[in-house]
């Protein structure tokens, strides 16, 4: 069961019908953070952790339905920010967040044919403003509580970098012939990135939070008019965090 849950194509055909367009996302994520000041038992606190990125890639083509391509690595970055825990009822939570995200990836191949050797290596990073907001079935026990659930998410891009280093080169030692390209760019990424996230967590005592996740996009944040031109790029990622609350648990 756990499989299917964090199978992209399958995390994307569940979660897609109730985003379809970010204006909505954003309205639910505003909504539910301006509910953290008109409810009583509200608990504040930090958090942060490591992001698994691996953004899932599509070719683009005329006809908007690009062919599935796994091209980046997985690549490790880190996520910081605030966070809430809002008791709708004592089974049922809100947890929104505020947090600054980075998302790097990475592609690098090569091949050999007969004289001729390729390479291509290419490189995404940006930084991301995410309010995510999870709506959790909480279960309380003695000394600890545990929840589970999901909901939208919306980011903001606020800065990046694309690049990319290929080229080839023929023939031997004796008489080899090099050819080599690069480019660079700042602004590759379009400013809006919007999805679902799906969270597994545990409070602990004294205020300590665990909590596991997983995050997919449903919109190309490709707008690369020099480095990358040719893929949809939608971000798919795990995240490891760890916080801390202020405030008293509803009894």
């Amino acid at each position: 069961m756990f499989g299917r849950l964090i199978n992209p194509e399958y995390f994307i055909r569940v979660y897609q019908p109730f985003l379809m367009h970010k204006k909505y996302c954003l309205a639910t994520c505003l909504c539910l953070l301006l509910s953290i000041f008109l409810n009583a038992q509200l608990r504040v606190g930090v958090k942060g952790g490591l992001n698994f990125n691996q953004p899932v890639g599509k070719e683009k083509n005329g006809s908007g339905t690009g062919k599935h391509i796994d091209r980046y690595d997985l690549h490790t970055d880190f996520h910081a920010g605030l966070t809430a825990d809002i008791p709708v009822t004592q089974k049922f939570h809100i947890r929104p967040d505020l947090l600054f995200s980075r998302r790097m990836a990475k592609y690098g191949t090569s091949s050999t044919e007969g004289s001729v050797y390729r390479f291509y290596e290419e490189t995404l990073k940006a930084d991301f403003l995410e309010i995510p907001v999870h709506f959790v079935y909480y279960h309380q026990m003695k000394h600890l509580a545990l929840y589970l659930g999901g909901g939208p998410y919306i980011g903001f891009a606020l800065s990046g970098k694309a690049k990319n280093y290929g080229g080839s080169r023929t023939g031997t030692d004796l008489g080899e012939q090099i050819s080599v390209y690069a480019s660079q760019e700042e602004d590759w990424y379009k400013k809006t990135s919007f999805g679902a996230v799906l969270a597994a967590g545990i409070d602990l005592p004294f205020g300590l939070t665990g909590e596991l996740s997983v995050h997919r996009a449903f919109n190309d944040v490709n707008n690369s008019h020099l480095v990358n031109t040719n893929t949809k790029v939608i971000n798919f990622n795990y995240a490891v965090s760890v916080g801390y609350l202020l405030g008293r648990k509803r009894s």
